[in-house]
């Protein structure tokens, strides 16, 4: 909370120029007794000059009063101020009413003459029917023996003692000085009202101006008046007196007077501090001896501020951050307090701060008066307490009167987007009271407070692999699939997601949608996503995909990493990575198969018996021909290379059936690719010899075969492995 009370008021103004109904001795505010069985007594006794009696000093004590501002005492607004060695009077030169503040010096001393030894001081302010501010004011002395010089000032300033003997605060334009003059025997002499105008004074001084002589009360003096007790008069609050009986204030004792400070000085009465003293003579500059301080603040003004919850369910919040993360809600509430006596035009304006961000809002929306129309203070705002939209200016501030004593409640929110450097935010209300346009206070009260909004800045990325194959026997295919979400409560700038392969086949090229159907797949028609530019909002995602292609590799291991920036807070980053591994299913086995079937060919021989007798050599002799058809096939899941179709006995000639094709020219092996499922052909033949496989004996030409075995094998394109090496023979009949 931020108080401003009065430092430097309002210019001086010209009297009010109406004119008040009564004189301040018979406004019936206040008992100004003059024409009681006791003048000027404290007692509450209907003895006031007009046609009812008001309060009186009783009731400033016990208070039990009706003032609007009193002087805040030991007892009520009684100042108690002590005799003896602990009392503090003026010292010095320099303790002169035409010099400033400043130049005054006290001290703790018995020194002050008993008569000139104040014991008590007083004031209390009431307004009349007219709005007229009048103050009553009084002190009481130990000794009534001799003429006294009574004072009393009236401060602007918040005027207090400083330990090392000087006085805090300084003269303003418009402090008022009463002097009261009064004999041995009671008369009150004269009564003058003095302003200060440093270099501006009148009657030969430098700082102060005489705005008038008065007289004493009896009913004539309209705005000025004062008188002493002719008689004793209880007191109220400890008193004991030089000469008498304690708690009786004896005669010539008790000095009280009033003052209508709107028709005398005007509107410029914002008063802080009052004082009683007394003085060595009548004259202005004369030497002040003794003096009572205390604070009587007429114009007060307090104010307070806190963060308005608008996030009841999270407790660690004082705002809210709308659906798609880019503007904060903040609220706040608080009280204008007028904790003087006077009624203020307020001028209440927010001065949101977006710590970076650019603000906006309402501002101020709605102002209550606590305790208006019957209602209690409770500090809420009820419906029949609400000012309603005339006192809301539009652009966020408000403009209301506010009574002395009346608390104002108001109500606001503010907003913030963009960038802001941070989440918490401190933000000021001021609030600026005048007087007839004019401001009562050099500066606006004022308070701030710190609101905190929690902004969880956060991502999730899931990625999967599907449909691991191979494809055309060569190529190794695979599909990833994804999403990432903005699980945070907050928007992210510039969402990135970031792949890169740990091992095997690299992904290829990803394609981006804002996932409009959230099902983390790639739909038709989903609008486009600028990877590393674009933005998503709390709760919105995108998908991706790629394919993943090698001639190289039959696995897919890698890791894709979604990142991005708080739209409120730059040096927020989340991120999250999600990885597919082998273990995920994204690879594939192949399993290199190769396979051989050798068979007599049935186009030679009796019967198709593959074999059959030819004259060879030279001399020509008749020799046995075997011949062999060969069979090759790729059953496995890729294709092969490095195929070597052999037999032993040789002759072996590949047969073009348009497919791969094989190099023979080796006689006893061909060499060449097969690809998934396709198979190759090959013819053989070839003269058995010692060394070829003769089944039988001789002797028995139809028991004769003749076998021989082909090997086939190869290495898989993908996997490099080797297909296990297979054969096969045949067994072709001499005779069939």
């Amino acid at each position: 909370m931020k108080t401003r009370r009065f430092t430097r008021c309002l210019p001086l103004l010209a009297a009010m120029a109406i004119g008040s109904a009564w004189a301040v001795d018979n406004e019936g505010l206040f008992e100004l007794d003059y024409n009681g069985p006791t003048v000027a007594n404290a007692v509450d006794d209907n003895n006031g000059g007009g046609s009812s009696d008001g309060d009186d000093w009783e009731n400033i004590a016990d208070g039990s009063d009706s003032a609007i501002a009193t002087t805040m005492g030991d007892l009520g607004g009684i100042i108690n101020d002590t005799k003896g060695s602990n009392d503090d009077v003026f010292t010095g030169g320099g303790s002169k009413d035409d010099l400033d503040i400043p130049n005054w010096m006290h001290k703790s001393a018995k020194s002050t003459p008993d008569k000139d030894n104040i014991t008590n001081a007083y004031a209390a302010a009431y307004q009349n029917a007219l709005g007229e501010v009048i103050v009553y004011f009084g002190a009481d002395r130990f000794a009534n023996n001799g003429d006294a010089q009574m004072g009393f000032w009236f401060f602007h300033d918040n005027v207090s003692l400083n330990p090392d003997g000087t006085f805090n605060g300084v003269h303003t334009i418009g402090d008022t000085l009463i002097l009261a003059n009064f004999s041995n025997g009671g008369t009150v002499n004269t009564i003058e009202v003095w302003e200060w105008r440093p270099g501006a004074g009148s009657d030969g001084n430098i700082n102060l101006f005489k705005l008038g002589d008065f007289g004493a009360c009896d009913g004539t003096n309209p705005n000025v008046c004062a008188l002493n007790n002719d008689s004793d008069t209880p007191s109220f609050w400890p008193y004991d007196p030089k000469f008498g009986t304690t708690g009786q204030i004896p005669d010539n004792s008790l000095f009280e007077g009033g003052i209508n400070l709107n028709q005398v000085i005007g509107d410029d009465i914002c008063f802080s501090s009052f004082m009683a003293e007394t003085r060595s003579s009548t004259s202005v500059d004369a030497q002040l001896k003794d003096f009572a301080l205390g604070d009587f603040s007429l114009c007060g003004i307090d104010i307070t501020k806190e963060c308005r919850d608008l996030d009841p369910e999270n407790e660690n919040s004082q705002g809210i951050i709308n659906e798609d993360g880019s503007l904060i809600t903040l609220g706040y509430e608080g009280t204008v307090v007028n904790t003087g006596a006077i009624t203020y035009q307020v001028f209440l304006e927010d001065l949101v701060d977006g710590n970076g961000g650019t603000t906006g809002g309402d501002g101020i929306t709605q102002v209550c008066i606590d305790g208006l129309n019957g209602n209690p203070e409770d500090g809420m705002c009820q419906a029949d307490e609400d000012l309603g939209a005339g006192v809301l200016n539009g652009d966020g501030t408000a403009t209301f009167d506010l009574p002395g004593g009346q608390t104002a409640l108001y109500i606001g929110e503010w907003t913030v987007s963009g960038e802001p450097t941070s989440l918490t935010f401190g933000n000021e209300i001021q609030a600026t009271a005048t007087i007839n346009g004019i401001p009562v206070f050099s500066e606006p009260a004022s308070d701030t407070t710190t609101c905190v909004v929690v902004g969880n800045a956060d991502i999730e990325v899931l990625k999967m692999c599907s449909n691991p194959t191979i494809v055309g026997g060569d190529t190794f295919e695979a599909d990833i699939t994804g999403v990432a979400t903005n699980t945070g409560n907050v928007k992210l700038n510039e969402v990135s997601l970031v792949d890169v392969t740990d091992l095997g086949a690299p992904a290829g090229a990803y394609t981006f949608v804002r996932d409009a159907n959230k099902n983390g797949l790639v739909d038709v028609g989903e609008p486009a996503f600028n990877n590393g530019v674009d933005s998503l909002t709390p709760g919105e995602m995108v998908a991706f995909k790629a394919k993943v292609s090698s001639t190289s590799f039959t696995t897919h291991e890698n890791t894709i990493t979604a990142s991005g920036t708080n739209a409120f807070d730059s040096s927020d980053q989340p991120s999250d990575s999600a990885s597919v591994t082998a273990e995920d299913q994204c690879s594939v086995s192949p399993d290199p198969v190769i396979a051989i079937e050798k068979l007599c060919d049935d186009d030679f021989g009796s019967n198709g018996s593959g074999v059959e007798l030819t004259a060879t050599g030279s001399p020509e002799v008749i020799a046995v021909k075997v011949y062999n058809t060969l069979t090759a096939t790729n059953n496995g899941t890729e294709d092969l290379t490095n195929v070597v179709i052999s037999d032993a006995e040789g002759g072996l000639t590949w047969v073009d059936n348009g497919g791969s094709s094989f190099d023979c020219s080796a006689g006893t092996s061909c060499t060449g690719t097969l690809q998934v499922g396709e198979s190759a052909d090959f013819t053989m033949n070839y003269l058995p010899d010692a060394a070829s496989s003769i089944i039988g004996a001789l002797t028995n030409p139809g028991g004769i075969l003749f076998e021989n075995t082909a090997f086939a094998n190869g290495d898989g394109v993908l996997s490099g492995l080797s297909a296990p090496e297979v054969s096969d023979d045949a067994e072709c009949a001499l005779c069939n």
